[in-house]
Protein backbone atom coordinates (compact mmCIF):
# COMPACT_ATOMS: atom_id res chain seq x y z
CA UNK A 1 0.00 0.00 0.00
CA UNK A 2 1.53 3.38 -0.78
CA UNK A 3 0.53 6.61 1.64
CA UNK A 4 1.29 9.64 1.68
CA UNK A 5 3.72 11.38 4.54
CA UNK A 6 4.76 14.82 5.57
CA UNK A 7 6.93 16.45 2.94
CA UNK A 8 10.68 15.99 3.34
CA UNK A 9 13.57 18.29 2.08
CA UNK A 10 16.42 17.20 0.44
CA UNK A 11 19.02 19.74 -0.37
CA UNK A 12 21.06 18.70 -3.41
CA UNK A 13 24.11 20.56 -5.78
CA UNK A 14 23.95 19.38 -8.94
CA UNK A 15 26.98 20.06 -10.84
CA UNK A 16 27.21 19.48 -14.59
CA UNK A 17 28.45 20.71 -17.98
CA UNK A 18 26.33 23.69 -19.45
CA UNK A 19 22.65 22.89 -20.60
CA UNK A 20 24.57 23.91 -24.45
CA UNK A 21 26.93 21.98 -24.18
CA UNK A 22 24.81 18.91 -23.22
CA UNK A 23 23.65 15.61 -25.35
CA UNK A 24 19.73 15.31 -25.20
CA UNK A 25 19.08 11.84 -22.60
CA UNK A 26 22.48 11.20 -20.72
CA UNK A 27 22.08 8.57 -18.19
CA UNK A 28 24.33 9.21 -14.75
CA UNK A 29 25.70 6.00 -12.72
CA UNK A 30 25.57 6.32 -8.65
CA UNK A 31 28.13 3.73 -7.28
CA UNK A 32 29.09 2.41 -3.96
CA UNK A 33 32.77 3.77 -4.89
CA UNK A 34 31.30 7.60 -5.52
CA UNK A 35 28.70 7.02 -2.45
CA UNK A 36 28.70 7.95 0.87
CA UNK A 37 24.92 7.35 2.94
CA UNK A 38 25.36 8.18 6.34
CA UNK A 39 22.10 7.06 8.84
CA UNK A 40 21.54 8.95 12.03
CA UNK A 41 19.97 8.34 15.62
CA UNK A 42 19.44 9.40 18.86
CA UNK A 43 18.99 7.23 22.17
CA UNK A 44 16.63 8.31 24.44
CA UNK A 45 17.12 11.88 23.20
CA UNK A 46 20.42 11.90 24.96
CA UNK A 47 23.04 10.59 22.74
CA UNK A 48 23.39 10.16 19.40
CA UNK A 49 24.30 7.12 16.98
CA UNK A 50 25.81 7.23 13.69
CA UNK A 51 26.57 4.62 11.33
CA UNK A 52 27.44 4.06 7.19
CA UNK A 53 25.64 1.91 4.29
CA UNK A 54 28.34 0.75 2.06
CA UNK A 55 26.42 -0.26 -0.80
CA UNK A 56 24.57 2.22 -2.66
CA UNK A 57 23.82 2.48 -6.61
CA UNK A 58 21.30 4.04 -8.62
CA UNK A 59 20.95 6.34 -11.26
CA UNK A 60 20.35 9.42 -12.74
CA UNK A 61 18.40 10.28 -16.23
CA UNK A 62 18.60 13.66 -17.20
CA UNK A 63 17.31 15.41 -20.64
CA UNK A 64 18.02 19.11 -20.26
CA UNK A 65 15.46 20.05 -23.10
CA UNK A 66 12.99 18.28 -20.86
CA UNK A 67 14.09 18.58 -17.28
CA UNK A 68 10.56 17.18 -16.34
CA UNK A 69 11.18 14.05 -17.31
CA UNK A 70 14.19 13.58 -15.00
CA UNK A 71 14.10 10.33 -12.91
CA UNK A 72 16.55 9.31 -9.89
CA UNK A 73 16.64 5.94 -8.55
CA UNK A 74 18.42 4.84 -5.44
CA UNK A 75 19.15 1.99 -3.81
CA UNK A 76 20.68 1.23 -0.59
CA UNK A 77 21.73 -2.76 0.98
CA UNK A 78 20.41 -2.22 4.41
CA UNK A 79 23.00 -5.21 5.52
CA UNK A 80 25.72 -3.11 4.54
CA UNK A 81 24.95 -0.56 7.44
CA UNK A 82 28.11 -0.56 10.03
CA UNK A 83 28.76 1.83 13.13
CA UNK A 84 31.72 1.95 15.33
CA UNK A 85 29.89 0.19 17.94
CA UNK A 86 29.21 -3.22 16.65
CA UNK A 87 26.59 -4.48 19.08
CA UNK A 88 24.24 -1.43 18.24
CA UNK A 89 25.31 -2.06 14.33
CA UNK A 90 23.73 -5.65 14.95
CA UNK A 91 20.67 -4.17 16.99
CA UNK A 92 20.28 -1.78 14.70
CA UNK A 93 20.30 -4.11 11.70
CA UNK A 94 18.60 -7.17 13.78
CA UNK A 95 14.81 -8.43 13.19
CA UNK A 96 13.29 -5.88 15.60
CA UNK A 97 14.59 -2.61 14.04
CA UNK A 98 15.45 -2.52 10.43
CA UNK A 99 15.48 -6.41 10.06
CA UNK A 100 17.87 -6.27 7.21
CA UNK A 101 17.94 -10.08 6.34
CA UNK A 102 13.71 -10.07 5.22
CA UNK A 103 14.42 -5.94 4.07
CA UNK A 104 17.65 -6.21 1.97
CA UNK A 105 17.13 -2.83 0.34
CA UNK A 106 16.01 1.07 0.82
CA UNK A 107 15.06 2.41 -2.44
CA UNK A 108 13.66 5.53 -3.99
CA UNK A 109 11.83 6.08 -7.36
CA UNK A 110 11.08 9.73 -8.59
CA UNK A 111 7.95 10.15 -10.25
CA UNK A 112 7.84 13.78 -11.07
CA UNK A 113 10.22 16.41 -11.55
CA UNK A 114 9.31 19.96 -11.72
CA UNK A 115 11.51 23.02 -12.12
CA UNK A 116 9.93 25.87 -10.03
CA UNK A 117 10.96 29.27 -9.80
CA UNK A 118 14.94 30.38 -10.00
CA UNK A 119 17.02 27.25 -8.66
CA UNK A 120 14.08 25.40 -7.07
CA UNK A 121 13.65 22.07 -8.63
CA UNK A 122 10.69 20.04 -6.83
CA UNK A 123 10.28 16.10 -6.79
CA UNK A 124 7.76 13.68 -6.03
CA UNK A 125 8.76 10.06 -5.49
CA UNK A 126 8.49 6.39 -3.83
CA UNK A 127 10.54 5.60 -1.15
CA UNK A 128 10.71 1.97 0.38
CA UNK A 129 11.87 0.76 3.60
CA UNK A 130 11.19 -1.86 5.48
CA UNK A 131 8.83 -3.37 3.04
CA UNK A 132 6.84 -0.23 3.47
CA UNK A 133 6.50 2.62 0.66
CA UNK A 134 5.41 6.11 0.64
CA UNK A 135 5.05 8.94 -1.80
CA UNK A 136 7.83 11.32 -0.86
CA UNK A 137 8.07 15.13 -1.90
CA UNK A 138 11.71 16.52 -2.05
CA UNK A 139 12.08 20.35 -2.57
CA UNK A 140 15.31 21.15 -3.52
CA UNK A 141 17.71 24.14 -3.93
CA UNK A 142 20.35 23.41 -6.73
CA UNK A 143 23.73 25.41 -7.45
CA UNK A 144 24.74 24.86 -11.55
CA UNK A 145 28.54 25.47 -11.92
CA UNK A 146 30.77 24.45 -15.14
CA UNK A 147 32.72 21.48 -14.78
CA UNK A 148 35.29 21.39 -17.56
CA UNK A 149 36.22 18.08 -19.26
CA UNK A 150 34.09 16.36 -16.16
CA UNK A 151 30.83 14.91 -16.84
CA UNK A 152 28.86 14.15 -13.05
CA UNK A 153 26.14 15.11 -10.85
CA UNK A 154 27.00 15.63 -7.08
CA UNK A 155 24.90 16.23 -4.77
CA UNK A 156 24.22 16.34 -0.87
CA UNK A 157 20.79 15.93 1.36
CA UNK A 158 19.32 14.00 3.87
CA UNK A 159 16.05 12.79 4.69
CA UNK A 160 14.25 13.02 7.41
CA UNK A 161 11.72 10.85 8.92
CA UNK A 162 9.75 9.04 11.53
CA UNK A 163 10.77 5.16 11.98
CA UNK A 164 7.07 4.37 12.56
CA UNK A 165 5.39 5.16 9.74
CA UNK A 166 7.55 2.45 7.87
CA UNK A 167 6.84 -0.32 11.28
CA UNK A 168 10.78 0.45 12.05
CA UNK A 169 11.44 -1.08 15.75
CA UNK A 170 8.35 -0.60 18.49
CA UNK A 171 6.80 2.75 19.95
CA UNK A 172 8.89 1.65 23.15
CA UNK A 173 12.48 1.12 21.48
CA UNK A 174 15.15 3.10 23.23
CA UNK A 175 15.81 4.50 19.87
CA UNK A 176 14.18 7.69 19.23
CA UNK A 177 11.50 7.93 16.63
CA UNK A 178 13.29 10.73 14.12
CA UNK A 179 15.97 8.93 12.19
CA UNK A 180 18.01 10.60 9.14
CA UNK A 181 19.56 9.18 6.04
CA UNK A 182 21.52 11.55 4.68
CA UNK A 183 23.51 11.56 1.35
CA UNK A 184 26.82 12.52 -0.34
CA UNK A 185 26.77 11.28 -3.90
CA UNK A 186 28.28 11.54 -7.01
CA UNK A 187 27.12 10.00 -10.28
CA UNK A 188 29.16 9.52 -13.27
CA UNK A 189 28.27 9.92 -16.82
CA UNK A 190 27.56 6.46 -18.60
CA UNK A 191 28.45 6.97 -21.82
CA UNK A 192 27.05 3.67 -23.16
CA UNK A 193 23.53 4.12 -21.95
CA UNK A 194 23.71 7.78 -22.87
CA UNK A 195 24.59 6.84 -26.70
CA UNK A 196 21.73 4.98 -26.38
CA UNK A 197 19.21 7.27 -25.82
CA UNK A 198 20.27 9.84 -27.75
Amino acid sequence: MINKVRNLTIFMTFLFLPLSTQAAGKTFLITPETAKATFRGQYLGLSSFNGQFHDISGKITSDPEKPDNDNIQITINTCSLEMADKSLSSKVKSPSFLDCRRFPIITFYSTMAQWRQGADLEVKGLLTLHGITREIRLNTKLDRQNIINKKALNFQGVISLNRLDFDVGSRFSVIDDEITISFDLSALEDITQTAELK
